[in-house]
């Protein structure tokens, strides 16, 4: 096992002509990339950044962006990627909490605190300054690599603290399973700062193979510019933006059914309509949905194009994963019977950022205590019903709403729904359904409820049905459930 870096700076050497990194305005290359990360770690290294020390640096959607990164890793410092909208106040309590050594970012003037600051546009010039001085990377696997804070859907935002063992488990994780072919040419759309697209870069670089970044879903023309100008074999999508290409460019997708190798799904659950329609477009691609966290990395995967009838199914755990599902004692539950999600693997966190407590509480040892609530089937087939927190409660009769969800999005009118409990003087909760009607199609809420009892048992039927315009989500394609409990 060997560090992204090293084995980024190895892949480097071996295939400098490759590309590496691809935007929509920027392109670099693996030997131009390699020169300019390190040429940035002289610069770390020459302003005493080194081993330990937190760097937030904010995600402009850039080449500059992969180099600081990298040169992070490279010095052995830690790397705490930022929201490219995160205002100075936030960038400044980031920095503060970390205990940051220096702040990248546009706006670098404006920021206070007891650490350097640089912008983001004097990295290439800070960069060239050290041509020719290649970098040997320090980082080891044991040492903490990225700081990722969580969008805190649930709650306060959170700091995972991931080690470079973690980057690389997660990385050999998706390799093996994926079967990921050298020339790959991986395309997500999700805002760069997240995990996701971070785990893309990770794999890619660590592959040997290129990685395209698009600043934003809605961009569809520069979407499909990308499958054509580049080649691309492989998407990583949330849910949310597999839905949304489906509903306005499913038939230009599907123009590209023997070029795409596969598609990766993962951050939210993804409902067995949408599932359908994505088989249909790409008969000859393979189809995944993973289930994971960004403190857990990726711990089952489905391959929902060849295993298909398997409703709300996650797939088998990932070699080198061990998941048991438990009750709130921590023993153990029978086949078939719901229960807590428990996870031990390499790709768990190293922990929460400055939260001992919160450390204490989700962790048992080598496992990790999730808040997802789920159970294995007699084939091994991992299934996750919610999150505890989310969890319905009609008269002591419990339901998740991603199941009402999933069914919904089957009734042809819906383009979004969530599922939100109500307050019930005689049960105390009733599930409602709050959804966004495609435009142009007729609805009727009657038909919607007649759809779902064939569907549904009837204390999951959604007590009323409410239009609304829009579905309030994360920035990477997460329904935030949060929002609503306000």
């Amino acid at each position: 096992m060997e560090t992204v870096i090293k084995k980024f700076f190895e892949n480097a050497k071996s295939s400098p002509d490759t590309l590496a990194v691809i935007l929509e305005k920027e392109k670099i290359t693996y030997g131009e990339l390699a020169e300019c990360v390190s040429g940035f770690a002289h610069f770390l290294t020459d302003n005493g950044v080194g081993k330990g020390d937190c760097v937030v640096v904010k995600a402009i959607h850039s080449v500059e962006f992969t180099v600081t990164c990298l040169s992070c890793h490279a010095v052995g410092a830690i790397f705490v990627p930022a929201d490219q909208t995160a205002p100075n106040e936030r960038l400044e309590e980031i920095a503060e909490f970390v205990g940051a050594k220096m702040v990248i970012s546009n706006v670098y003037s404006d920021i206070k605190g007891s650490f350097a600051s640089i912008d983001v546009s004097n990295v290439m010039t800070e960069a060239e300054k050290h041509r020719g001085e290649m970098f040997t990377p320090v980082a080891e696997l044991e040492a903490p690599a990225d700081i990722m804070f969580t969008t805190g859907t649930t709650g306060n935002a959170k700091g995972v603290m991931l080690s470079h063992r973690n980057l690389t488990a997660t990385v050999l994780t998706r390799m093996e399973r994926l079967d990921i072919k050298k020339n790959n040419v991986a395309l997500t759309a999700v805002p760069i700062n997240h995990v996701a697209p971070m785990r893309e870069l990770y794999l890619n670089l660590y592959n040997g193979s290129t990685v395209c970044f698009i600043d934003g879903v809605m961009k569809i023309k520069a979407f499909f510019d990308f499958l054509h100008d580049y080649g691309v074999t492989s998407l990583y999508m949330p849910p949310s933006h597999v839905h949304l290409i489906l509903n306005i460019a499913g038939a230009e997708l599907a123009k590209y059914k023997d070029q795409i190798d596969y598609v990766y799904i993962g951050s939210a659950p993804f409902d067995e309509s949408g599932k359908e329609k994505l088989c249909a477009v790409l008969p000859n691609t393979r189809l995944f949905y993973s289930y994971g966290s960004s403190e857990n990395g990726s711990v089952s995967l489905l391959e929902f194009s060849r295993d298909k009838g398997r409703d709300s199914c996650c797939g088998n755990t990932c070699n080198g994963v061990e998941v048991k599902i438990v009750n709130d004692d921590f023993r153990e539950v029978a086949v078939g019977e719901v229960g807590l999600v428990t996870i031990k693997t390499e790709m768990n966190m190293m922990g929460y950022v400055n939260r001992p407590e919160l450390n204490e509480q989700v962790f048992r040892g080598e496992y990790f205590l999730s808040n997802d609530m789920g159970y294995f089937d007699s084939e091994g087939f991992l299934y996750i019903v919610g999150r505890r927190d989310d969890v319905i409660n009609v008269g002591g009769l419990k339901l998740s709403p991603t199941e009402v969800e999933g069914a919904a999005r089957g009734f042809e009118a819906i383009e979004d729904c969530i599922c939100i409990p109500r307050k019930d003087t005689l049960v105390g909760e009733k599930p409602c359904l709050l959804v966004v009607i495609k435009q142009g199609t007729e609805f009727n809420s009657k038909e919607l409820i007649s759809y779902l009892r064939g569907k549904l048992e009837n204390f999951k039927i959604p007590e009323s049905v409410e239009i609304v315009d829009h579905i309030e989500r994360t920035a990477n394609g997460k329904l935030n459930r949060k929002a609503y409990k306000k």
